[in-house]
């Protein structure tokens, strides 16, 4: 805790506590898919790679694909509820980078549910990152329990209506 007298003025900040990680923090508009063509799991982490590889240089899509792949096959990030959080780290990345991607017909991502999965997160953390990438992680499981927002998603008519969900959702959180 540090503090600041400031005219008789106490002004508290606490140093230790973490900024709020929102969702716009981490994914922008242009690393939306609202029409994934992928019929299956490796497809799929191709196609997102591909849209995240695109708005964030830093990146390289065969390493990032290796790693994604590299996750996968320790587990499914196959959530529940049509979810799929597929993640990893690479390094020199300055801070979690996210896309995002509905798939209309749905696809086998091995969910822990066995149901098809819709609405797939794929997420980025620097190499050295614990804390911010468990937290991007927990924000997007947080928001997909929505029972509405994930239907609303499903409806959404273009990449631009995805995201005003999104964020709309994750503002309200």
């Amino acid at each position: 805790m540090v503090t600041l007298a400031l005219s008789n003025t106490d002004v508290r900040e606490n140093i230790s506590q973490p900024q709020v990680l929102t969702l716009a923090s981490f994914l922008s508009c242009n690393c939306i898919g609202a029409e994934l063509k992928a019929n299956s799991k490796s497809e799929i982490l191709a196609e997102l790679t591909r849209i995240l590889v695109a708005d964030n240089p830093a990146l390289d899509h065969a390493g990032v694909l290796r790693k994604l792949e590299a996750r996968e096959e320790l587990s499914s990030t196959g959530l529940e509820h049509g979810v799929a959080i597929p993640h990893g780290k690479w390094p020199g990345l300055k801070q979690v980078v996210a896309c995002f991607g509905r798939s209309k017909e749905g696809l086998d991502f091995a969910a822990l549910d066995g149901h098809p999965t819709h609405l797939v997160f794929l997420l980025m953390a620097p190499q050295d990152s614990t804390s911010e990438h468990l937290r991007a992680l927990a924000r997007i499981a947080r928001l997909m329990k929505d029972d509405e927002l994930r239907q609303n998603l499903l409806d959404a008519d273009d990449a631009e209506e995805l995201f005003q969900l999104l964020t709309e959702a994750d503002a309200a959180l």
